[in-house]
């Protein structure tokens, strides 16, 4: 599925997405390199299905697991930008080491504090 931001996709329908393809692969999530990831080894105390309920609440602060579903789902990879500088910038890819993937769209995220805001949604190939 490619996100394509410039159609009318309400914040709560990408959150609902992603949600449900996390919950499809609650038990392992393959990144686009073939690498696992065990959710249960990455959400606290190991309940999935806790965590998910939960990122499924409007309001609650997406997390590196989901902006990680985002990659997946979206085949695309997020650069997110932090107040706190230059060595808080991180990238999230849909690879095991989270390094830039030539091939897919560079999403931004700001990150201030907690909040995260998108900062260039994706153009579309129409």
């Amino acid at each position: 599925m490619k996100l394509c931001l410039c159609k009318n996709i309400s914040p709560a329908t990408i959150r609902s997405d992603i949600v449900q393809y996390l919950w499809d692969r609650r038990d392992s999530l393959t990144l686009l390199d073939g690498t696992t990831v065990h959710l249960s080894e990455k959400v606290s105390h190991g309940d999935v299905e806790s965590y998910l309920h939960e990122m499924a609440q409007p309001g609650t602060f997406g997390d590196h697991i989901m902006i990680l579903g985002a990659c997946c789902l979206y085949l695309v990879q997020f650069t997110i930008l932090s107040s706190l500088g230059d060595n808080a910038t991180v990238v999230v890819a849909p690879n095991e080491s989270s390094t830039i993937m030539p091939d897919l769209p560079m999403m931004l995220l700001g990150h201030n504090y907690c909040r995260m805001t998108l900062l260039n949604p994706l153009a579309c190939d129409t």
